[in-house]
């Protein structure tokens, strides 16, 4: 996604040691980070968490927090 430019202006995280490859994008420290449609996540650590924030995307912040 960074090197296609689709991340330039947005906010978004990656596994650690790859931010370089995140070309104009605003690097969160947060393990889960979502900017309007593009939610990205640090890796395997923060696969419920980046679940949850699908979920919250897709259906509300009232459904994912059940």
């Amino acid at each position: 996604m960074g090197r296609k430019n689709y991340l330039s202006g947005k906010k978004a995280v990656c596994f650690p040691g790859f931010e370089e490859e995140l070309k104009g994008a605003s690097v969160s420290d947060s393990f889960v980070c979502r900017d309007g449609n593009i939610i990205t996540a640090k890796g395997m650590g923060s696969a419920v968490n980046f679940g949850i924030e699908i979920v919250a995307a897709v259906k509300g912040n009232e459904f994912a927090a059940d």
